[in-house]
């Protein structure tokens, strides 16, 4: 069945968790939560159809932070853990849609208060059992793909007594495949819920938190990593049906931990669309050399990483040193013009989630493997798997 996968990571979460719970000599606050709600898929373009409400369903199992870590202080002690959400998008082209997050809660509002105040947040993975199809379902400019990625953000009001946290929340979903398939608007969805915590340590109970210091670590390390992702030739919309093709990087940079949950990075990475480079070759009929390099990219990158143990949050800036097919052929499929076309030629952004081999803010030799969605200023480009070695 192919949401086994999504079960395999639900599962992968839930060990990870437990895993760290059974290391702590003191009681871990581990929780469950139920909540169910409506929400609307927004419509996106001018031929699509119009939307009925949708009703999500989510379960979500974790751990409340205490400082058996040195990252809990840092992030002012979050509840972290892993969500399993159900959509019943209740519109034939959509489908249904399964997914799997990791997530961190934030408390905006005092620990020991009854009345809570919280954000959460979270990267995942989504599978829609409807996609776009040139006959069968042709009416889905949304997601061209089984497979998506899956990006939420909540505001949360609720009230904690004994065991229990009654709660209420809005927030939105935003679902796409990261330009691996054509079409590849992506779904954005509004929605509310109403929902129940079960704590296995009551509200009435005090439970210390301690706060490991942190050693500064002020040297810089140095990093390479080697990527390949998947990309559909076009714009979001079109061409329809087409192939996907990869992209091979490779980059090196130099990092630096400022904290114990946050490190900085400067660096270049380089790569080749093989897609572009068969377009190159078959339609404008380049030379191998020349279409290699219009194919080819250079960019000079910052990024940001939000580190939690062994998995990080990865974000990153880039200017584009060298991008000639963009700037040359982009127009082909995606013709924009103005501040948005002259940003997307010399910028691009990566935002994933990484997982580590040690705990990151260890000394010595790590490796990480990633996760990413790489973006042409706003607009998603290709999904990349990526390998990090750390020095």
């Amino acid at each position: 069945m192919k949401l086994k996968w999504l079960f395999t990571l639900a599962f992968i979460c839930l060990g990870l968790i437990y895993a760290h719970a059974q290391n702590q000599t003191s009681t871990p606050q581990l929780f469950y939560s139920l909540k169910a709600g409506p929400g609307k898929v927004l419509e996106a373009y001018s031929l699509m159809p119009e939307t009925k409400p949708s009703v999500f369903t989510g379960f979500e199992f974790g751990k409340a932070a205490d400082g058996s870590s040195e990252w809990h202080s840092y992030l002012n002690y979050p509840e972290y853990g892993c969500e399993i959400l159900y959509g019943n998008l209740n519109n034939d082209f959509l489908g249904n849609v399964y997914a799997v997050q990791p997530f961190l809660r934030w408390k905006l509002r005092e620990h020991n208060k009854p009345f809570e105040i919280n954000f959460s947040a979270g990267l995942g993975f989504a599978y829609f059992t409807e996609k776009y199809h040139f006959f069968d379902n042709p009416e889905n400019g949304l997601i061209g793909s089984h497979i998506t990625n899956y990006t939420k953000g909540e505001m949360e009001m609720g009230y904690r007594f004994k065991h229990w946290r009654i709660f209420a929340s809005i927030g939105a979903f935003h679902f796409s495949n990261g330009h691996v398939k054509l079409p590849n608007i992506g779904a954005n969805v509004p929605e509310a819920k109403v929902g129940v915590t079960w704590f296995n340590v009551s509200s009435d109970k005090s439970v210390s938190k301690s706060s490991i210091q942190h050693v500064q670590d002020s040297t810089w390390i140095p990093l390479a990593r080697l990527a390949t992702g998947l990309h559909a030739y076009g714009s979001t919309m079109k061409p329809f049906g087409g192939k996907s093709f990869p992209v091979y990087s490779a980059g090196f940079a130099m990092a630096k931990n400022v904290s114990a949950a946050y490190r900085i990075s400067f660096g270049l990475m380089a790569g080749y669309y093989s897609g572009y480079n068969g377009f190159l070759l078959s339609e404008m009929k380049l030379p191998e050399t020349e279409a290699f390099t219009n194919a080819s990219y250079v960019t000079g990158f910052f990024g940001q990483e939000l580190m939690m143990g062994k998995i990080a949050v990865y974000g990153e800036f880039g200017i584009d040193v060298f991008k000639p097919f963009i700037r040359n052929y982009g127009d082909v499929f995606d013709i924009e013009t103005g501040f948005g076309g002259f940003v997307k030629s010399y910028n691009s952004n990566r935002l994933g989630l990484k997982y580590y081999l040690h705990e990151i803010n260890q000394s010595g030799f790590n490796a990480n493997i990633g996760v990413f969605i790489k973006a042409n200023y706003a607009q998603a480009e290709f999904a990349e798997c990526a390998l990090e070695i750390v020095f």
